[in-house]
């Protein structure tokens, strides 16, 4: 007595039933139809290739789909759409154009002659060492990353920074999911201030471009007034920079939900720099004392130095220099609530080695 079997044109529009589940298991069941019989490979491979979703954080998968590529070109001919899922920094990197191949290989790309949709979706985007024509340029850019959380903007030049302050054409969904913005090395910071959402709950800045030239147009923190959702704020210099900025962008700031503040110090803290510090320390309590900061827990200051004397006796210098600088003195009306914490780290220019020493005050 012969077998029951269901006609080809049912089978295969079972198979295109299957495609159209949501959920892991389709492909799943998918690759159990394409070894079922030869009669049904053909159309269960197409549902398979037809959208490539690359969305887990391993590199292995990745290549894995390259060599499956490279190696079947008639399998790269039924690709029409590839999502690529980034979630970590540094998943997808390069440092020069040598390199940008290694990321999606020429040979690749040559078997996917049906290709028609490309979709990175970025979580973290870091951007260094770029030039853009104006603050509008640079929007366009990052219009095209609509699910960034994270985003490292470090060593942006312009080339007419006269015009940066034309938001205009900004729109309310620019960067929307964005939460953690770290500003470094560029030139001119308050224009990014503006644009940026005001939801952002991490913001650093610094340290400064140190080759800012004079016709440069004048730096200003007037931006940080817009995020008001801040929980942590960090501001890095050098100590041979002027580091009275971190007075003028903490007097902007209005973050009543600020928890934490850390103020990162670079340079050697020789007589001159020290003196700095020790100046700037009492003015510093003073604009944490105000309303902006009443809910701050935490705050951190690190300095970062390198010495060719004993390290640990160095170590143990800047730790009581910084700690004796910023704390209230007896006749001081500084009743703050927040807990002071000191980090040192002294690099030995003599040694092979690393001292860090962190007191809480």
């Amino acid at each position: 007595m012969p077998k029951p079997a269901l006609p080809l044109d049912v089978c295969l529009e079972i198979i295109d039933a299957c495609a159209d589940l949501d959920g892991r298991c389709t492909l799943v069941t998918l690759r159990a139809c394409a070894l079922t019989c030869s009669a049904w490979l053909h159309r269960s491979r197409y549902h398979i290739y037809k959208t490539v979703r690359l969305d887990e954080p391993s590199e292995e998968r990745r290549q894995l789909f390259f060599r499956t590529i490279v190696q079947s070109p008639a399998l790269g001919a039924l690709v029409k759409e590839i999502y690529v899922y980034l979630w970590e920094e540094n998943a997808l990197w390069t440092t020069s154009e040598a390199d940008t191949p290694t990321l999606f290989p020429e040979d690749v790309f040559r078997n996917l002659s049906s290709l028609r949709s490309l979709d990175l979706e970025l979580k973290t985007l870091s951007i260094a060492g770029c030039f853009f024509d104006d603050l509008r340029d640079l929007i366009h850019f990052l219009e095209h990353f609509a699910e960034l959380e994270v985003l490292v903007l470090r060593v942006i030049y312009w080339i007419n920074p006269f015009i940066l302050h034309d938001t205009s054409r900004v729109l309310p969904s620019f960067c929307q999911n964005l939460r953690r913005l770290e500003l470094a090395e560029n030139v001119i910071d308050d224009p990014l201030l503006h644009v940026m959402p005001a939801t952002i709950e991490t913001l650093t800045i610094g340290p400064r471009d140190s080759m800012r030239e004079d016709d440069d147009p004048p730096e200003s923190y007037e931006g940080l007034a817009r995020f008001l959702d801040l929980r942590s704020l960090t501001l890095r210099t050098q100590l041979q920079d002027d580091t009275q900025w971190f007075m003028e962008a903490l007097s902007f700031a209005r973050c009543t939900k600020l928890e934490t503040l850390c103020l990162t110090y670079w340079g050697g803290l020789n007589p001159v720099e020290e003196g700095r510090l020790r100046t700037q320390a009492p003015r510093l309590r003073k604009i944490l004392e105000r309303e902006p900061f009443v809910n701050l827990t935490n705050v951190r200051i690190s300095v970062d130095s390198m010495s060719d004397q004993d390290v640990d006796a160095r170590c143990r210098y800047i730790q009581d220099c910084i700690t004796s600088a910023f704390r209230p003195g007896p006749d001081s009306t500084d009743r703050s609530r927040y807990v002071l914490e000191v980090k040192v780290t002294v690099r030995s220019l003599a040694q092979n080695g690393i001292r860090v020493s962190t007191a809480t005050v």
